[in-house]
Protein backbone atom coordinates (compact mmCIF):
# COMPACT_ATOMS: atom_id res chain seq x y z
CA UNK A 1 0.00 0.00 0.00
CA UNK A 2 1.29 3.46 -0.73
CA UNK A 3 0.03 6.97 -0.21
CA UNK A 4 0.27 9.62 -2.91
CA UNK A 5 -0.58 13.28 -2.54
CA UNK A 6 -2.48 15.20 -5.19
CA UNK A 7 -3.40 18.86 -4.76
CA UNK A 8 -3.96 18.77 -1.02
CA UNK A 9 -5.51 15.32 -0.81
CA UNK A 10 -4.06 11.91 -0.05
CA UNK A 11 -5.03 8.81 -1.95
CA UNK A 12 -4.43 5.35 -0.55
CA UNK A 13 -3.71 2.89 -3.33
CA UNK A 14 -4.19 -0.86 -3.02
CA UNK A 15 -3.00 -3.65 -5.29
CA UNK A 16 -3.99 -3.47 -8.95
CA UNK A 17 -4.32 0.30 -8.69
CA UNK A 18 -7.63 0.26 -6.82
CA UNK A 19 -8.32 3.51 -5.03
CA UNK A 20 -9.43 2.96 -1.44
CA UNK A 21 -10.16 6.49 -0.27
CA UNK A 22 -9.57 10.18 -0.87
CA UNK A 23 -8.72 11.98 2.33
CA UNK A 24 -7.79 15.60 3.04
CA UNK A 25 -4.03 15.92 3.38
CA UNK A 26 -2.88 16.24 6.96
CA UNK A 27 -6.03 14.66 8.35
CA UNK A 28 -5.15 13.01 11.64
CA UNK A 29 -6.99 9.68 11.73
CA UNK A 30 -6.80 7.43 14.75
CA UNK A 31 -7.97 3.87 15.04
CA UNK A 32 -10.89 3.20 17.30
CA UNK A 33 -10.18 1.15 20.40
CA UNK A 34 -12.80 -1.37 19.38
CA UNK A 35 -13.75 -1.77 15.74
CA UNK A 36 -16.20 -4.41 14.56
CA UNK A 37 -16.74 -5.44 10.98
CA UNK A 38 -20.18 -6.74 10.17
CA UNK A 39 -21.35 -8.92 7.29
CA UNK A 40 -17.98 -10.66 6.95
CA UNK A 41 -18.37 -13.98 5.13
CA UNK A 42 -17.27 -17.10 7.00
CA UNK A 43 -16.64 -19.68 4.28
CA UNK A 44 -15.74 -23.28 5.07
CA UNK A 45 -12.16 -24.26 4.32
CA UNK A 46 -11.95 -25.43 0.73
CA UNK A 47 -8.85 -26.18 -1.35
CA UNK A 48 -6.44 -24.31 0.91
CA UNK A 49 -6.19 -21.75 3.69
CA UNK A 50 -4.97 -18.89 1.50
CA UNK A 51 -7.77 -19.32 -1.03
CA UNK A 52 -10.46 -19.59 1.62
CA UNK A 53 -9.18 -16.54 3.52
CA UNK A 54 -8.96 -14.59 0.27
CA UNK A 55 -12.53 -15.63 -0.54
CA UNK A 56 -13.68 -14.25 2.82
CA UNK A 57 -11.99 -10.91 2.10
CA UNK A 58 -13.26 -10.69 -1.46
CA UNK A 59 -16.75 -11.57 -0.21
CA UNK A 60 -16.58 -8.79 2.38
CA UNK A 61 -15.53 -6.17 -0.17
CA UNK A 62 -18.09 -7.45 -2.70
CA UNK A 63 -20.74 -6.64 -0.08
CA UNK A 64 -19.15 -3.31 0.97
CA UNK A 65 -18.35 -1.06 -1.94
CA UNK A 66 -16.82 -3.30 -4.65
CA UNK A 67 -19.89 -5.19 -5.96
CA UNK A 68 -18.11 -6.59 -9.01
CA UNK A 69 -15.58 -8.68 -7.05
CA UNK A 70 -18.02 -11.59 -7.28
CA UNK A 71 -20.43 -11.74 -10.21
CA UNK A 72 -21.36 -15.43 -10.44
CA UNK A 73 -24.86 -16.90 -10.22
CA UNK A 74 -24.65 -17.98 -6.55
CA UNK A 75 -26.85 -15.86 -4.25
CA UNK A 76 -27.90 -13.65 -7.15
CA UNK A 77 -24.37 -12.38 -7.80
CA UNK A 78 -23.70 -10.95 -4.33
CA UNK A 79 -21.15 -12.84 -2.25
CA UNK A 80 -23.11 -14.80 0.37
CA UNK A 81 -22.14 -14.84 4.04
CA UNK A 82 -21.65 -18.61 4.10
CA UNK A 83 -20.55 -21.35 1.73
CA UNK A 84 -23.15 -23.76 3.15
CA UNK A 85 -25.75 -25.08 0.66
CA UNK A 86 -27.14 -23.57 -1.48
CA UNK A 87 -24.08 -21.28 -1.64
CA UNK A 88 -21.34 -23.83 -2.47
CA UNK A 89 -20.80 -22.11 -5.81
CA UNK A 90 -18.99 -19.23 -4.08
CA UNK A 91 -15.97 -21.55 -3.83
CA UNK A 92 -15.38 -20.76 -7.51
CA UNK A 93 -14.16 -17.36 -6.32
CA UNK A 94 -10.90 -19.04 -5.26
CA UNK A 95 -11.04 -22.55 -6.78
CA UNK A 96 -12.62 -22.98 -10.23
CA UNK A 97 -13.98 -26.37 -11.27
CA UNK A 98 -15.93 -27.68 -14.25
CA UNK A 99 -19.65 -27.33 -13.61
CA UNK A 100 -19.27 -25.07 -10.54
CA UNK A 101 -20.94 -21.67 -10.33
CA UNK A 102 -21.84 -21.33 -13.99
CA UNK A 103 -18.61 -22.76 -15.43
CA UNK A 104 -19.48 -25.16 -18.27
CA UNK A 105 -19.18 -28.83 -17.27
CA UNK A 106 -16.80 -29.51 -20.15
CA UNK A 107 -14.43 -26.66 -19.22
CA UNK A 108 -11.89 -27.82 -16.60
CA UNK A 109 -10.88 -25.36 -13.91
CA UNK A 110 -8.10 -25.03 -11.37
CA UNK A 111 -9.24 -27.93 -9.18
CA UNK A 112 -9.71 -30.21 -12.19
CA UNK A 113 -6.16 -29.54 -13.35
CA UNK A 114 -4.14 -29.31 -10.14
CA UNK A 115 -5.96 -30.76 -7.12
CA UNK A 116 -5.97 -34.45 -6.13
CA UNK A 117 -6.24 -34.38 -2.34
CA UNK A 118 -4.88 -32.42 0.62
CA UNK A 119 -1.06 -32.72 0.68
CA UNK A 120 -1.11 -35.13 -2.27
CA UNK A 121 2.17 -35.62 -4.13
CA UNK A 122 0.47 -37.36 -7.06
CA UNK A 123 0.93 -35.91 -10.55
CA UNK A 124 -1.45 -33.11 -11.48
CA UNK A 125 -4.75 -34.44 -12.88
CA UNK A 126 -4.33 -32.68 -16.24
CA UNK A 127 -1.09 -34.67 -16.69
CA UNK A 128 -2.64 -38.04 -15.81
CA UNK A 129 -5.65 -37.23 -18.03
CA UNK A 130 -3.32 -36.43 -20.93
CA UNK A 131 -4.82 -33.01 -21.65
CA UNK A 132 -3.67 -29.42 -21.72
CA UNK A 133 -3.96 -27.14 -18.69
CA UNK A 134 -7.01 -24.86 -18.64
CA UNK A 135 -6.55 -21.23 -19.69
CA UNK A 136 -5.78 -18.87 -16.80
CA UNK A 137 -8.85 -17.99 -14.73
CA UNK A 138 -7.19 -15.71 -12.22
CA UNK A 139 -8.46 -12.31 -11.11
CA UNK A 140 -8.05 -9.98 -14.05
CA UNK A 141 -7.50 -12.73 -16.64
CA UNK A 142 -10.73 -14.71 -16.47
CA UNK A 143 -13.04 -14.84 -19.42
CA UNK A 144 -15.52 -17.01 -17.49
Amino acid sequence: MNVKRFDGTAAVRLAAGLMFAWLPAGLNLRAANHAYLTDVPDYEWHAGCFGTATGNLMGFWDRHGFPDFYTGPTAGGEAPLTSQPPNRGIQALWASRAGRDGRPPNQPGHEDDYYVDYESTAPDPYVTAGREEHPPDCLGTSSV
